[in-house]
């Protein structure tokens, strides 16, 4: 399938095809039949047709780029070259400065976005590290306190992204002059978004307000990820904790619109609009993306149990109720009289029940489902196998 795009090269129909390079072309059609064959897998959806809109990127394979180290006269390797292109069609080079050490990529990914330039790769450095399978296996061999002693609840909210049950870790919150940024970076954003509405669309001047929206809304995701990475790292880093508990959250249902439609209309709609941009805003997801890849690199594992009346029920003695949560801050058990700030008593109630995972029932697996792409010969004149009828 990779080489069926020369049949659409024509002189007078599509003469922009003949100008990029073979290996784009091959690539980018290796990629689409890997994600159809992902969506007849079922693990994904049905691949939509990029727009010109938003990020663009491209997969470059080894013969599109070559990475060259820059010595001075003692030797010493001062920066470092990225070649890009082919000898018939050579797009020039790249210096950049490499801050460790790093083996050369099979394939690379450049990509633009909001106006700059990225290019992305990753290779195995080699280093083993224990599976899943293995880290739980030794956890489920400690005793229930000692499991206890070494797990770490981690609830996460909206006034607070994430709050720890250790009374020894800070609640992870976004610093005073980030949340200052933001606020100036979303009104920037609005202003910059009026301007474009009132411009002619498609002209030079609405592309350039066009592309300062972009550039608001980038700068408030690479804050995000920079404090989720950040946050992630200090977590897993802490040697007193090998088990970290997170609430099985479906954000993405947590954060449909509540519009509705002509017979159905939704009700408080701006409410739930506005709840859904916080919930977003938080990087709830990212978090437990990070922190699973970078406990399981660690030896340790992150796990998720099930969210249900976390915020309503005591830690100190179980009992559960809706009077518990006196306010957004303040919890006071009905039962017991036991105080503490309500997100650090939902985290300990994760504690309790991931301990309770681990030790009876244990963290069950997925068996991760993968599509292959079976290598077949195609009739000169259809796409079916040949030989077939």
């Amino acid at each position: 399938m990779d080489q069926q795009y020369s049949q659409f090269k024509h002189p007078e129909l599509t003469p922009w095809l003949s100008e990029v390079p073979s290996q784009l072309l091959r690539n980018g059609a290796a990629k689409w039949m890997q994600a159809y064959s992902r969506f007849f897998a079922g693990l994904a959806g049905r691949p939509t047709i990029q727009t010109r809109h938003g990020k663009q990127s491209m997969w470059l394979t080894r013969e599109l780029f070559s990475f060259e180290p820059i010595k001075d006269e003692t030797g010493k390797v001062t920066h470092h070259l990225l070649h890009l292109g082919t000898k018939k069609h050579p797009l020039g080079c790249l210096a950049f400065t490499a801050h460790r050490d790093y083996l050369p990529p099979a394939s690379i990914h450049l990509s633009i976005h909001a106006g700059r330039w990225h290019v992305s790769f990753n290779y195995d450095d080699g280093i083993a590290e224990p599976s899943a399978e293995e880290t739980t296996q030794w956890l489920c061999s400690f005793s229930a306190a000692e499991l206890s002693s070494v797990t770490l609840g981690l609830d996460r909210g909206v006034q607070i992204p994430l709050a720890a049950s250790a009374s020894d870790r800070q609640n992870f919150d976004f610093r005073a002059i980030e949340k200052k940024r933001l606020t100036r970076q979303e009104k920037h954003k609005k202003r910059w978004q009026r301007r474009q509405a009132r411009r002619m669309q498609g002209s030079r001047r609405w592309k350039k307000a066009k592309q300062r929206v972009a550039q608001c809304q980038q700068y408030a995701a690479n804050l995000r990820r920079d404090f989720c990475h950040q946050t992630s790292h200090a977590l897993v880093a802490d040697p007193a904790y090998k088990l970290y508990v997170l609430e099985a959250l479906k954000v993405k249902n947590m954060t449909t619109s509540a519009k509705g439609d002509t017979e159905k209309p939704g009700k408080n709609v701006q409410q739930k609009a506005g709840l859904n941009r916080a919930i977003l805003a938080s990087g709830w997801g990212q978090i437990k993306v990070y922190t699973q890849y970078k406990a399981l690199r660690a030896g340790k594992l992150c796990i998720e149990v099930p969210a249900h009346y976390s915020s309503q029920e005591c830690s100190h003695c179980g009992f559960t109720h809706p009077d518990n949560r006196r306010s957004q801050a303040a919890f006071v058990c009905q039962s017991c009289h036991y105080t503490d700030n309500a997100d650090t008593n939902a985290a300990k109630v994760l504690v309790k029940r991931g301990v309770a995972l681990m030790l009876g029932e244990g963290v069950a697996k997925k068996k991760v489902k993968r599509a292959r792409i079976k290598q077949q010969k195609v009739g000169a004149e259809c796409s079916k196998p040949a030989g077939a009828t």
